[in-house]
């Protein structure tokens, strides 16, 4: 991580993701996301430059950038854009943003205006005035200060809560109303935090007792606490478990269902291909919320990614009349 401090940015991203493929993470209850998933998952979704080809199966010299037309411009080429991170474990979602939205910073300049310094300058901006981020644990905010500053003594506006999932379970408007004050994040008085979008990897269960069998699942209450927040987008990776309801997500499943928000929801059948040697039992899914998209006029975008096979395209509506599962 020091050497990568020597590094200009885009060479330094690289350097810094490559560590976490041999990363192990001492809690035992977390799934790391991929740098590749990462990547997939944010540009798919949100669009901004992206590390690996366009099928996701080996990284690029030079990061390609992905037009998602709209919120690619309100959100990643917006250079006075805010985004939120909810439950930063490596710091590795916040590094693809803070890439993003600092090569929409450099197009102010030529080529051979950009030195090192001024690269440099230009994102630690970023870092302090677009990325914001939740941790659960001191640890997993100390990796992220890392991963996003390095060994500067730059700060990073990253908070951890010890309780954050009893946070989000029972007590999630607390938890908002800290989000949203200015002075939280040592901001001045600029009125309520808006953030033009919530991204990441919510815990998927809580163990009860370390038995696998008697986990209950907590992911909802993340993207339900993410919506509550009001961005202008929101996109989350998490379990399909929620199509068919079931052990206490009945409710989180008509929410989805019925909520008009939802443009793209990316449906991968085969969990193996996001997050290796886990046993995630029917897949995961990842999706794009629009505060701005009616899908009740416009449908869903529902794209299917099965190993093997090139993914199916689907213009349709989440709920099917006479059900109340997700049908894929």
């Amino acid at each position: 991580a020091r050497e990568a401090d020597t590094l200009e940015p885009t060479e330094r991203v690289k350097k810094i993701a490559s560590l976490f493929s041999n990363f192990k993470n001492p809690d035992k209850e977390t799934v790391l996301t991929p740098w590749r998933v990462v990547n997939m998952h944010m540009s798919d979704c949100l669009g901004g430059y992206d590390f690996w080809d366009e099928k996701h199966e080996y990284e690029v010299d030079e990061p390609r950038f992905v037009d998602r037309g709209k919120v690619t411009v309100e959100t990643f080429n917006n250079t006075s854009a805010q985004v939120l991170e909810i439950n930063s474990k490596t710091g590795l979602y916040p590094l693809y943003v803070t890439y993003s939205i600092y090569r929409a910073k450099c197009k102010d300049y030529n080529d051979d205006e950009l030195t090192l310094e001024l690269e440099r300058k230009m994102w630690n901006d970023t870092i302090q005035n677009n990325i914001f981020v939740i941790c659960k644990t001191p640890m997993a905010k100390q990796i992220t200060q890392r991963t996003l500053a390095g060994y500067s003594n730059i700060k990073i506006n990253a908070h951890y809560f010890d309780d954050l999932i009893n946070q989000m379970e029972n007590k999630p408007q607390q938890f908002i109303d800290r989000v949203q004050k200015p002075s939280y994040w040592k901001k001045g008085d600029i009125g309520r935090m808006k953030f033009d979008a919530v991204v990441g990897n919510p815990p998927y269960m809580q163990m009860d007792g370390g038995a696998q069998a008697s986990a209950k699942p907590i992911y909802q209450h993340f993207v339900s606490t993410a919506k509550a927040l009001e961005p202008s987008y929101l996109s989350f990776i998490m379990p399909t478990r929620w199509y068919a309801g079931g052990k206490g997500l009945d409710d989180f499943r008509d929410q989805m269902l019925n909520d008009k928000h939802i443009e793209t929801l990316f449906d991968c059948v085969t969990p193996d291909d996001i997050f290796p040697n886990t046993n995630i039992r029917g897949g995961v899914c990842y999706f794009l919320w629009n505060q701005s998209y009616d899908n009740e006029k416009d449908k869903t975008n529902v794209i299917t990614l099965e190993h093997g096979k090139p993914p199916v395209t689907m213009k349709r509506a989440l709920k099917v009349d006479g059900l109340d599962i997700f049908v894929r």
